[in-house]
């Protein structure tokens, strides 16, 4: 008697629970607006939310993944299957865009981990190509981060978490690159 009266009351709190409308954080979703955002604007979005509300701000800077991410969160072996996706003018765009320590750091980390004809030849273009304009460069980074998002999202490539975990295997997550466990087999 009493374990149904516990499994009627569990019952009713689940029937209970509104539903809800989305099935990620609030974090997670302003995070993905800004992975597609500009570099200057997502910048001066996240100044704002850390002015406002930090632990907010931590969580949406937590679900931004950006090109300068890459070399953190790439597995090397990945490389090729993300090189295979990719047209190579975005590729030599994206590299002779890259500025910032973190871009370069991701340039380099590509081209270490490709074939070495490929990247001799990237290299080559990226001399000749010269300075790259804004906006040309960051849809050459747009490009690269949508493609290894499709890779993510058809589970073909894993992304190592933000904080360095090495224990437990953590992906983006298809739905809205969030930090989620992937579940072997």
């Amino acid at each position: 008697d009493t374990v149904d009266r516990i499994g009627l009351s569990l019952a009713a709190q689940v029937e209970a629970r509104p539903d809800l409308a989305f099935d990620t954080t609030p974090g997670q979703r302003v995070g993905a607006i800004l992975t597609e955002a500009a570099a200057a604007k997502r910048d001066e979005v996240l100044t704002a939310l850390e002015e406002e509300d930090e632990e907010f701000a931590g969580d949406v800077r937590k679900a931004i993944f950006t090109y300068g991410l890459i070399a953190e969160r790439m597995h090397p072996l990945d490389v090729p299957k993300l090189m295979r996706v990719l047209s190579q003018p975005d590729v030599v765009t994206a590299i002779a865009f890259a500025s910032a320590e973190e871009d370069v750091a991701s340039s380099e980390f590509l081209l270490e981990n490709m074939s070495n004809r490929m990247a001799n030849n990237i290299r080559e273009e990226v001399t000749e190509r010269g300075k790259v304009k804004r906006a040309d460069g960051e849809i050459a980074f747009s490009l690269i981060v949508n493609a290894m998002r499709d890779l993510v999202n058809n589970w073909e490539i894993e992304l190592r978490s933000e904080d360095g975990e090495e224990d437990e295997e953590v992906l983006i997550s298809p739905a809205v690159s969030t930090n989620t466990l992937r579940v072997p087999g």
